[in-house]
Formats: structure tokens, C-alpha cells, sequence
């Protein structure tokens, strides 16, 4: 996407734009099964089997403590993690609630995913809604960080099982995130800044004709 934006003609851009994805993605793909390729616990084909394993041995672990989680059920098909994503991603960035903290440990975890939950709402409702899409799309940076963030998120809400697991599998995805929340606040700060200041011109300009 940053090659692309690089690119001065924009019917060019558009044309290229769908093979430069369908590059990265072959690449991404390539990369995954040949880092996997020395270990059949972890090829690609393995995934749901896996998850299934390892999500099913740490909820059994605190299921008892109150500090487990069910975000449905996981069968070691692909289809099942496609399902149960959503709910994956909500839980690794803004989970535990409050309510669901049982220690000060957990009560820390909990302040963390609110403030989570405050600054993503406070985004979108400062760029708007379906503004804030365009702004990520439109934004390679964001989408990298949009992306690493929520399939990272995906990987680790299906396999934790738990909260004290989860708080340390999900460390490598908050600083993307929330680059991903600063760099588009500072966007939506400057456009602001940028229509303030036109509006001002634009108001002067007219002062001075009727001057």
C-alpha cells in the first residue's frame, strides 16, 4: 500500500493496488508455512487443532479461580476460530471488565482494557464513525497496525483460556494499537486545525471585500 500511494497516476494506482495485496498475501503465506514447515505442531493446517489443545488445557487450569474465560466453542476446524473471532478480539483488547476482576492483579488488567475501551470509543466518536474506516484505510501505518493488532488479537483470544495467560500473551499487540488510536487522533487534530484555519481565511477574505 505505501508502494502504491507512490504511484502519481491514479487509474495506475487502482489497477496495481489489488496485485500489490495479492503479493502481500502470497509472500505472507509462503512465510508462514516455511517459518512452520521444521515442526508439525505448528503448520498452518494445524491451527484450529492446536488452539483447540491449547485453549481447552489453560481454561482447565482456572476455571475454578474465576479468572477463565469461554468465548465459545472451539471444534479444531478453521471455521470454528473464523467464528468465535469477534469475540476473540474483544477479549484480548478490552477484557477483563471491571466486574470481572477477582485480585489486584486482575483489577490492574481491568483498568488497562477500560482504558482501552475509552480511548477507542473516544476516536471514533471525535473522527466519526465511518470516518475513521476511511482514515485507516487510506492510512498504510494505521492499517498495518489495525491489522498486526487485530489478527494478533484473534491468535491470542482463541488460545489463552484465561485472563493471567491472556495479559501476557497479548503485550506484542497494545503498542500497535494504540499507534494506531495517536496517529489517527493527530490526523483528525490537524484536519481540524486545517478547516479552523481556511474557515478564518475565508472569513477575512470576506471582511476585507465588503471593506
Amino acid at each position: 500500500m505505501e508502494n502504491n500511494r507512490r504511484i502519481k497516476s491514479a487509474a495506475l494506482r487502482m489497477i496495481l493496488k489489488p496485485f500489490f495485496i495479492v503479493l502481500g498475501g502470497a509472500a505472507a503465506y509462503l512465510g508462514a508455512t516455511n517459518l512452520t514447515s521444521d515442526d508439525e505442531r505448528f503448520a498452518v493446517d494445524k491451527i484450529g487443532e492446536r488452539t483447540k489443545i491449547n485453549q481447552e488445557y489453560l481454561y482447565s487450569l482456572t476455571k475454578d479461580q474465576g479468572s477463565a474465560y469461554n468465548i465459545g466453542a472451539i471444534d479444531g476446524s478453521f471455521s470454528s476460530l473464523v467464528t468465535v473471532a469477534p469475540q476473540a478480539v474483544i477479549v484480548s483488547l478490552f477484557r477483563p471488565f471491571l466486574f470481572e476482576a477477582r485480585n489486584p492483579v486482575m483489577l490492574l488488567s481491568a483498568m488497562e482494557a477500560t482504558m482501552f475501551i475509552y480511548l477507542t470509543i473516544m476516536m471514533f466518536y471525535r473522527t466519526g464513525f465511518f470516518k475513521s474506516f476511511k482514515q485507516i484505510a487510506s492510512t498504510p501505518m494505521v492499517t498495518f497496525c489495525f491489522l498486526f493488532a487485530i489478527v494478533f488479537a484473534i491468535g491470542v483470544g482463541t488460545n489463552s483460556g484465561n485472563f493471567g495467560t491472556l495479559v501476557r500473551y497479548k503485550i506484542p499487540l497494545m503498542p500497535f494499537y494504540l499507534s494506531a488510536l495517536y496517529i489517527m487522533q493527530f490526523q483528525a487534530n490537524n484536519a481540524k486545525k486545517l478547516s479552523r484555519f481556511a474557515s478564518t481565511e475565508k472569513r477575512a477574505s470576506m471582511v476585507a471585500r465588503a471593506a
